[in-house]
Formats: C-alpha cells, sequence, structure tokens
C-alpha cells in the first residue's frame, strides 16, 4: 500500500501534501491513490478552502520522471511543504526498472531532499 500512514502523519504536523501519481502503467493505480486521497481528505477538513492532501495525475503511459517533474513544480507554485511520488514497483535485479527509478529521482533533482520524499514503491 502507498505510504498513506507517512502522508497521515504529515497532515497531523499541519502540512499540505501533494501526491504525485507515476505509476503510469498498473491498472487502478491513479484511481487507488485518489481513493486514499479522498478518505484521507474526508478525516481532515481543508484549511483555507484547500485541502490537505491532493493528488497530481496525467492519465496512464506518461513518462513517470516528467510527471515527477511537473508534480514538483506545482507543488512548489501551490505552496505545498511535502511531494510524495508514486512509482510502479520495481526489483531491484531489474535493470531497465531501476533505471527507470533513477531517471525519476535525478532529473528532478529531488533525492535526499528535505521537500520531497520521492519514491517508495510497493508490491
Amino acid at each position: 500500500m502507498f505510504p498513506f500512514q507517512i502522508c497521515f502523519w504529515l497532515i497531523e504536523n499541519d502540512l499540505r501534501v501533494l501526491v504525485a501519481a507515476c505509476d503510469t502503467f498498473r491498472a487502478g493505480a491513479v484511481e487507488q491513490l485518489r481513493t486514499h486521497a479522498r478518505h484521507l481528505n474526508a478525516l481532515h477538513p481543508a484549511k483555507g478552502g484547500k485541502p490537505c492532501v491532493e493528488l497530481y495525475e496525467k492519465g496512464y503511459g506518461k513518462d513517470a520522471a516528467g510527471v515527477a517533474a511537473e508534480a514538483i513544480s506545482y507543488a512548489k507554485d501551490n505552496r505545498i511543504d511535502v511531494v510524495l511520488v508514486d512509482t510502479a514497483g520495481r526489483m531491484q535485479d531489474n535493470e531497465p526498472l531501476m533505471r527507470a527509478l533513477a531517471k525519476v529521482c535525478f532529473k528532478n533533482g529531488t533525492a535526499g531532499t528535505r521537500d520531497t520524499l520521492s519514491s517508495y514503491s510497493y508490491p
């Protein structure tokens, strides 16, 4: 499951969260994130007319690194505190998939920064 426990903790600590839907291949991935975001927003009413959790999505078949870059830019423009990037699950011994994951991190220059948690993957 996507780390919505982390998301819940961030909201409880008065941070706004953007979830970037970068698993653009698995059927139902975006819908699953949308459901979780809706549930979290139901638990935490919007502050100042803005939801605590927003979902950034561009649909299926898109470049994950590009979607992540757009999401980070959107978060900066909208003063969102944290971006959680959801990618497709990765197997450590599958080199092409790991290269794609590295592209998400390095293209966006966010690996290891304080304000962005990049690519938590789940099976």
